[in-house]
């Protein structure tokens, strides 16, 4: 059985292929990898460059759809957002951010608590004073989880807000997690707890 999706409400979200980073990728997978499984599989793994080529060679090779220039795409694209050695940065005294975790580190405004099977919405700034949007450096992503699990993944391209919103449905007390990724300055991660009440 399939995990429940979340809804995802942006406005002026943008969807298409650029030479600028990474843009355009999750929809590039959404169009050739959901033929055959969700984009929770690769998403919700992490690897090195060496097992994400391997993983995209064999999932080629199974499809002819799938062309030597999407393959390499797909594999920059893995290789970055989900590579096993690559840090997720945090803050290191939330009460006192550092210059560069004021411009990164996203802010999550959720509800503290809702009630158990409904729905929550979820808004997202990325960093407290707002991210360069400009074409050398720019958020291209933005991650949501939900205790631990991969949800769904907003791309996002220059000169576009950098603020999202996620609709999520929510069963029990759950650990949100947002992690924005800088084509300059790597990954950042900020968490908050949504409680659930009885129905």
């Amino acid at each position: 059985m399939k995990r429940n999706r979340i809804l995802l409400i942006i406005g002026s979200l943008v969807i298409c292929l650029s030479t600028t980073g990474y843009a355009g990728t999750k929809a590039l997978m959404e169009k050739l990898c959901t033929k055959c499984h969700g984009l929770e599989n690769p998403f919700s793994l992490k690897k090195n460059r060496a097992d994400w080529e391997a993983i995209v060679a064999l999932m080629a090779s199974r499809s002819k759809d799938i062309n030597t220039e999407d393959q390499s795409k797909i594999v920059d694209f893995l290789s970055e957002v989900r590579n096993i050695d690559t840090p997720i940065l945090t803050a290191k005294d939330e009460n006192n951010l550092t210059e560069i975790e004021r411009i990164h580190i996203p802010v999550i405004n959720a509800p503290i608590s809702v009630k158990a099977n409904s729905k929550a919405k979820i808004q997202v700034q990325v960093s407290e004073v707002g991210h360069p949007m400009t074409p050398d450096h720019y958020i291209y992503a933005v991650d949501l989880y939900v205790d631990g699990l991969w949800m769904d993944m907003v791309e996002l391209q220059p000169k576009q807000s950098a603020n999202v919103e996620f609709e999520v449905s929510v069963h029990k007390t759950s650990t949100i997690e947002v992690i924005v990724h800088s084509t300059v300055d790597g990954h950042w991660a900020a968490k908050t707890i949504i409680e659930t009440a009885p129905e």
